[in-house]
């Protein structure tokens, strides 16, 4: 610049003082250019060490961008990975809890079906007590009817011989005294007739006896004959119906605890399987929250390193600002000391014009030579030569000191929009995922309750079905058990029935035309006891060889009874 504005004010040729011109201004300009151009060098090295720093740190801030970029996805995939974890955990609680119901639904339709068939059982135990209590007490009735009959008929065996005793002791002195008395029979001749007909009357009693004795034996022996037959085609049919009725008992009991015990079985199956199932779940889930506890120290982790990038950043910015400011300084000082060295050129200019009218003034005087002329003219021409170099380095380099300084406040200017815009669109991408994250999660709760309370509905229209199945077949059972029990009962009333008929005619058999006044008391006794006797559970297999007993002994002293009077 100094070069140009001395060249248009002294141009080459014009003026007489040039030389001394040319010599001083190249003097300056090797006193100043050096040390203005290690300074500019100097500056241009720190600036683009500035400028390295500056795009090496934005390349690691894009780095670190990048990372927590790469951070972030993972951590919306963990959070992702981690609502589906819990909705999961929701529905698996869901369905335990569902499970658990249908145990214990399952348990108390189990209790329940217990409960009846230890009813059931109950009811035939006690039904079974109850018949063996009959069967007994009615043992002991028909013995103790056995052992009055027996006794009224020793009575009576009595009575008849203590009769026959007395008349035989009646009958007997005239016997006696029928010898002596033989003189007298002419003289009372009333007497002989009347013992005649006596003893007429006791022979003839004492054939009808006898008569009356084989009739009642042998028909006390067919009606025995024919007691025993029906008795024992009785005792056959009760024992078959019993026994019967037992076995079918007995099936179904064994049928009964069969179709238990498979139940049970299932249901032990069913609730081991709903237990292992309930430790794999509750595994699962403690590995789910170790999972989550990992996450969430992980998430804390990326925070503190969100923060540290944030403050990293922050710094960089202000030292970015920082050496925008001490670049800005270090141009207005560049700038004033082209002011300084202008004002110092524009001096040393005008002492340079003031010598030179002053060297004119003396070479007008002396007489020019040429040659000293033409080594000036070539002096003046190699500074102005020199100086027009120095002066295109120091604008060249000014330039690509304002370009690169330009280049490096657009490219800052990039960089900030850059990751305000990054910055801006992450945020906007995380409350739009988090937006669609909560209500995916919520659409998803949504639909685990309603499977949930559907499939609850289910199972309690399952169980409630299974219950009342349960219920109306025990109903069934039991309605079944009664009506068994009750044509029990008819046909065991029917046999005693038909037994007190038997006994009816066998007693109406035993009686006698000379006791007919005796008879009906008896007859009435009998009958009050068999009334007595009356019993559903009746087992005549056991009562049956008793009777014969008590008859045979009856038969053996008819006998013997008969032997003595003959």
């Amino acid at each position: 610049m100094a070069s140009a504005l001395k060249s248009k004010i002294n141009p080459p040729g014009t003026c007489p003082g040039s030389k001394d011109d040319a010599r001083c201004g190249a003097g300056w300009r090797m006193d100043c250019d050096p040390e203005m151009h290690v300074k500019m060098c100097k500056k241009i090295a720190q600036l683009t060490k500035v400028i390295y720093t500056l795009n090496t740190r934005q390349d690691e801030a894009e780095a670190s961008m990048e990372a927590l970029r790469e951070v972030h996805q993972e951590e919306l995939q963990n959070a992702v990975a981690e609502t589906k974890a819990r909705l999961l955990q929701e529905q698996g609680c869901a369905e335990e809890e569902a499970l658990l119901q249908r145990i214990q639904a399952l348990e108390s339709a189990l209790e329940l079906q217990k409960r009846l068939t230890q009813e059931a059982l109950a009811e035939s135990a006690s039904c079974r007590l109850e018949t063996k209590e009959r069967e007994l007490r009615v043992e002991a009735e028909h013995a103790e009817r056995v052992l009055t009959l027996s006794r009224e008929m020793l009575e009576l065996k009595a009575d008849y011989e203590r009769r026959l005793q007395h008349l035989t002791s009646h009958e007997a002195p005239p016997r006696g005294q029928l010898p002596q008395e033989s003189p007298d029979t002419k003289s009372e001749p009333g007497q002989g007739p009347e013992m005649q007909e006596v003893l007429l009357e006791v022979q003839r009693l004492r054939v009808e006896n006898q008569q009356l004795s084989k009739d009642y034996a042998r028909k006390a022996e067919e009606l025995q004959a024919t007691y025993e037959r029906e008795n024992e085609a009785i005792r056959q049919a009760m024992q078959q119906s019993v026994s019967q009725a037992l076995w079918q008992w007995q099936e179904k009991e064994s049928d009964l605890r069969k179709n238990f015990q498979v139940q049970e079985s299932a249901l032990q199956a069913q609730v081991r399987k709903l237990e292992g199932d309930l430790e794999h779940r509750g595994r699962k889930i403690s590995d789910l929250k170790k999972y989550a506890q990992k996450l969430k120290e992980r998430i804390q982790d990326l925070d503190v390193q969100l923060k540290e990038a944030r403050q990293e950043n922050s710094e960089l910015k202000g030292t970015a600002k920082k050496l925008g400011e001490k670049l800005a300084v270090a141009k207005d000082r560049m700038m004033l000391q082209e002011c300084r060295g202008t004002q110092k050129t524009d001096a040393r200019k005008t002492e340079l014009v003031s010598e030179n009218k002053v060297l004119g003034e003396e070479n007008d005087l002396e007489a020019g030579n040429l040659h000293p002329q033409h080594d000036q003219s070539c002096l003046k021409e190699c500074p102005c030569m020199k100086g027009g170099t120095d002066m295109q380095t120091k604008k060249e380099a000014s330039a690509e000191t304002e370009y690169m300084k330009q280049q490096y406040e657009e490219d800052l200017r990039k960089i900030k929009h850059q990751t305000e815009e990054e910055k801006k669109h992450l945020q906007d991408q995380l409350v739009k995922r988090l937006e669609d994250l909560v209500n995916k999660h919520t659409v998803e709760i949504k639909s685990v309750r309603s499977s949930v309370e559907a499939e609850r509905k289910k199972l309690q229209k399952e169980v409630e079905a299974q219950l009342e199945e349960v219920r109306k077949k025990s109903e069934k059972e039991i309605k079944q058990l009664e009506e068994e029990k009750a044509a029990l009962n008819v046909k065991l009333q029917n046999s005693l029935l038909e037994v007190l008929r038997l006994e009816e005619f066998i007693q109406q058999n035993k009686a006698r035309p000379t006791k007919a006044e005796e008879r009906p008391q008896e007859l009435g006794c009998q009958r009050c006891s068999i009334l007595e006797t009356q019993d559903p559970c009746l087992k005549l297999d056991e009562t049956s060889p008793r009777g014969e007993e008590y008859q045979d002994k009856l038969a053996a002293e008819e006998g013997t009874s008969s032997d003595e009077e003959e």
